[in-house]
């Protein structure tokens, strides 16, 4: 796992990259199909647009999330989507804001999968506690990893 500091004290970013060995399209159904996200994802479960239909910049997304000891629903809103290319989405909880993005970057025959997350507005005490939670789980890394196996599981188009 990467991680980038920033002049930016109170803002935390967290980021990973990892190669699969399958064009970028391939990777990207598993996104566009949100129903597969608990295929992959080490902490999405019932993940779903909010009213049905497809994704899209200002879509809601639910997302049931699966912190082990403590299961949240939380509500965010896709910021960015370009096909094959990028999907970011954004949460306000509890006074700060979380965005979430995996990029896909066609190279060498495959796909480079960047997963970055920057947050901002946390108190100094919750961001070393943030900051700690991702060193121990590598959660950045591991839903490359998932996305990784399910991908290359797939026979090639």
């Amino acid at each position: 796992m990467h991680r980038r500091g920033s002049g930016d004290r109170s803002r935390l970013r967290v980021s990973a990259g990892l190669y699969i060995d399958r064009p970028p399209g391939d990777i990207w159904r598993l996104f566009a199909d949100v129903d597969r996200w608990t295929e992959w994802s080490p902490l999405c479960r019932n993940c779903r647009p909010a009213g049905g239909g497809e994704l899209a910049v200002g879509t809601d997304l639910v997302m049931r999330l699966d912190f082990r000891l403590l299961v949240v629903e939380a509500r965010t809103r896709i910021t960015r989507l370009v096909p094959c290319r990028r999907i970011q989405w954004q949460a306000e909880v509890l006074g700060a804001s979380f965005v979430h993005g995996y990029g896909l970057r066609p190279f060498e025959g495959g796909t480079l999968l960047t997963n970055r997350e920057v947050i901002t507005g946390l108190k100094p005490a919750a961001r070393f506690l943030v900051r700690r939670w991702f060193r121990a789980t590598n959660l950045s890394f591991e839903s490359l990893v998932g996305i990784k196996r399910v991908a290359e599981a797939i026979p090639p188009s």
